[in-house]
């Protein structure tokens, strides 16, 4: 699977990694979530791959999201756009 990424046209465009629970006693909020936003989605998809030892299985299920599974947990990758700056 080829990651999405930005280009000139797209510099509003940043990457979120958020890293939730599967059991359902434990779902209630995030276990982890991103510090910083990326710039693209592999690097934010190396973020939450850094988080867990075991290889995560992704699928995408639209253009602005990723899918991640590994063990007991789900991650997803989001596309955050910026608001237009004025000048």
């Amino acid at each position: 699977m080829a990651p999405l990424t930005t280009t000139k046209t797209d510099d509003r465009l940043l990457w979120c990694a958020i890293l939730h629970p599967t059991d359902p006693v434990l779902v209630y909020g995030a276990i982890r979530l991103s510090p910083r936003l990326h710039r693209a989605q592999d690097a934010a998809m190396d973020e939450a791959q850094s988080w867990v030892t075991e290889p995560i299985k992704w699928e995408v299920l639209d253009d602005p999201v990723l899918l991640g599974r590994v063990s007991n947990r789900l991650v997803v990758i989001r596309s955050i756009m910026l608001p237009l700056g004025e000048d």
